[in-house]
């Protein structure tokens, strides 16, 4: 593993943002959990919005944290890391333009996956 700089840092802003998304995904869910309560929390759609935006400024965050990490490691020269940041950047928004085409909404291929 390379990097270190900032203890890791950046894979808890990770965590935070996959959380994020957890709860968009679920948010209509009407099935009810260990506790016998509703998955979802059925908040209205100005919120959803809100932590859709949010979901996408920290995955930001955490790229341009991996990246600073790696170079200020001197594991990516100060071109690779435009380089990587470019490509990085650009994969998250073909990534987070499909999430947002499906309305958020999970699917089959990804629910397999998280049930893996």
């Amino acid at each position: 593993m390379s990097g270190g700089f900032f203890d890791y840092a950046q894979y808890r802003i990770e965590d935070i943002a996959e959380s994020i998304l957890q709860q968009i995904y679920d948010n209509d869910d009407e099935t009810l959990n260990e506790w016998n309560e509703k998955r979802g929390n059925g908040y209205e759609e100005r919120t959803i919005q809100k932590m859709i935006e949010a979901y996408k400024i920290i995955n930001k965050a955490k790229i341009y944290a991996q990246r600073i990490d790696w170079m200020l490691s001197c594991d990516d020269s100060e071109d690779r890391f435009h380089i990587r940041l470019a490509e990085e950047l650009s994969d998250f928004e073909h990534s987070f333009n499909e999430k947002l085409k499906r309305g958020f909404k999970i699917s089959k291929e990804e629910l397999k996956n998280k049930e893996e």
